[in-house]
């Protein structure tokens, strides 16, 4: 008898790393994260590109306020998905968005929400937009997607599911027909729903809900905790970094920002405790909420005195616009089903004046290989 009820197809990446990852933990934890509100708030503005073939552009300011989400991120990511939309499109003909399913595997009922469809005799393809970057391995949600769609319809002998990557235009595409389902079945059982009890910590343990309670994955922190603290490794990354091999490098990279996003953590928990209840003294020192008073200027206010006061060259020193507020305004003014229009010329009227200067931002960041 399996020791879990119920499992939703976005949890088997992490559960087939580790299955002890899909146990309900003993204290739950939810905690808000800016990525998922704007990957939440992305997956809604985009379901009119797929449903209608045009993004309702009016509509992504309030999308975004409604999630809690950043509306520049927001407005960035629908634009780079309007994109890759545009390559992938004829292979989802009729396509609907957001279409739930359920079905029975064993003890356990296997749900998920797909966010794009399309049906066909006797094929059903399956896309799933990804908003983040391209780190890690989603192969078992796409599989699930689509062991869920065959069982679903009798008559299907083939389903597929791509993984649509915004930020990297990118596509991934796995398949399943009848006789894979089976197997993919029997390995579901296997590995995740029959667990043998054994814990396989590792990078992943990062995006686990259990993480906090569980020891192998303390064990871990430990681990790496101690490697980043040993003054030689951090001499070694910074000083003779070319003598390290591919394999240490990503290891260290791996284990820094594991240490680093448990450290943020705990600040941001001691911060919100001083906030609440006030200073902490101890050990000859004071734990505070340090605020400072900034200066801002109201610019309509301040117009004429700048006018004034300035030229053309020293006002352009001294402000800074944001394309993205700019295009809101537009658009506003614009009004209801006329501000894409009105952005459009808006930023073909800045190219051609050569107002928009692209700057290169450089990060560092994971990726699969």
């Amino acid at each position: 008898m399996a020791d879990i009820t119920h499992l939703r197809a976005s949890s088997l990446p992490l559960a087939f790393l580790c299955p002890a990852s899909a146990r309900p933990p003993k204290l739950r934890i939810v905690q808000s994260n800016d990525a998922a509100d704007v990957g939440t708030a992305v997956h809604e503005a985009l379901r009119p590109l797929v449903e209608t073939g045009r993004l309702d552009w009016d509509a992504i300011p309030g999308v975004a306020a409604r999630y809690g989400a950043d509306l520049e991120e927001t407005r960035f990511l629908c634009a780079r998905a309007n994109s890759l939309w545009s390559r992938v499109q004829g292979s989802f003909p009729d396509a609907v968005t957001e279409v739930p399913f359920s079905d029975q595997i064993g003890d356990v009922e296997l749900t998920g929400t797909v966010d794009i469809v399309s049906l066909g005799e006797e094929v059903a393809r399956a896309a799933d937009w990804k908003t983040g970057h391209k780190d890690s391995d989603y192969k078992q949600q796409a599989l699930a997607y689509c062991a869920l769609l065959l069982l679903s319809d009798y008559r299907l002998q083939e389903a597929s599911c791509t993984l649509l990557w915004v930020r990297d235009q990118d596509v991934e595409t796995y398949r399943l027909d009848r006789a894979g389902l089976g197997k993919w079945k029997r390995e579901f059982l296997a590995r995740v729903v029959e667990w043998n009890g054994a814990f396989y910590p590792g990078h992943h343990c990062g995006y686990c809900p259990r993480s906090h309670e569980c020891e192998a994955a303390n064990a871990l922190i430990r681990r790496d905790v101690a490697a980043i603290a040993d003054k030689e490794l951090v001499a070694r990354a910074e000083c003779a970094i070319e003598l390290m091999s591919p394999e240490e490098i990503v290891s260290v990279l791996q284990k820094a920002d594991t240490v680093a996003r448990y450290a943020e953590r705990v600040r941001q928990a001691i911060k919100k405790h001083v906030e609440r209840h006030g200073d902490i003294i101890a050990n000859g020192l004071r734990l505070t909420i340090d605020t400072e008073t900034r200066r801002s200027i109201d610019v309509l206010k301040a117009w004429p005195v700048l006018d004034k006061h300035f030229s053309d060259e020293d006002l352009a020193e001294c402000i800074t616009v944001s394309i993205s507020k700019a295009e809101k305004v537009v658009a506003t003014r614009a009004g209801r089903g006329k501000g894409a229009a009105a952005v459009r010329a808006l930023n073909g009227e800045l190219d051609a004046a050569g107002a928009v200067e692209p700057k290169e931002v450089k990060r560092l960041v994971v990726k699969r290989a």
